[in-house]
């Protein structure tokens, strides 16, 4: 694992971090009198599962020379990062396992407004 990507996993792990599930977010469009209104619903994700089986910060660097555990984690931090790949970018760069165009692995995106 890079270097950053440890460093975000135990911020992480001691925070109460959400992740936007982009599949399950949804985004509408109406007319109000005169002016055009946009809404969305954004569905947050803990992603407890990931952190909790995070070794401690005095344990981490034993838990990550095991291959399994780093491939475990890896698989876990593409599958979230697949979520915010283009809505934002930012976190767990450099996480791909799967390239982001291999069904049905691919990188999520926001779906059009539909009208209300």
């Amino acid at each position: 694992m890079l270097e950053h990507q440890i460093v975000e996993l135990l911020f992480r792990q001691v925070a109460v971090p959400y992740h936007v599930n982009v599949e399950r977010t949804r985004r509408w469009r109406y007319q109000a009198k005169d002016t055009p209104m946009f809404m969305d619903m954004t569905i947050l994700d803990e992603c407890r599962y990931l952190y909790d089986w995070m070794p401690t910060t005095e344990m981490v660097s034993a838990g990550f020379s095991n291959i399994e555990r780093q491939l475990a984690y890896r698989f876990a931090l593409d599958g979230v990062s697949k979520h915010r790949r283009w809505y934002n970018s930012e976190y767990f760069f450099g996480t791909a396992v799967i390239d982001q165009f291999t069904e049905p692995f691919e990188a999520k995106i926001l779906h059009p407004r539909s009208d209300l």
